[in-house]
């Protein structure tokens, strides 16, 4: 997928998983991402230092916290999470 698109699916899920909390005041989105393709292509800095400011300066009421992890880290995280029911809004893994 290219980076244009890559970067569009991302706002999407940003904005679909913003539609899920009716909270008033400031709402924090927290992505884990382990993409080796993002990573691969430069999207990553694409995405941390482009698209994530935009879609905050559109937003500002909303703040995406990023956190991307190695492969291990990753799975090692979502089985602590998924047990303690407290993982990620969105998590990309690809």
């Amino acid at each position: 997928m290219n980076r244009i698109a890559r970067s569009a699916a991302l706002a999407l899920s940003i904005v679909l998983a913003v539609g899920c909390f009716a909270k008033a005041g400031q709402v924090v989105i927290t992505v884990w991402s382990h993409d080796a393709t993002l990573t691969a292509n430069a999207g990553l800095p694409v995405v941390l230092n482009e698209v994530i400011p935009a879609f905050e300066r559109l937003h500002p009421d909303i703040k995406v916290q990023w956190e991307h992890l190695g492969r291990e880290e990753m799975r090692e995280r979502m089985v602590v999470a998924t047990a303690g029911g407290a993982g990620p809004d969105i998590i990309i893994d690809g």
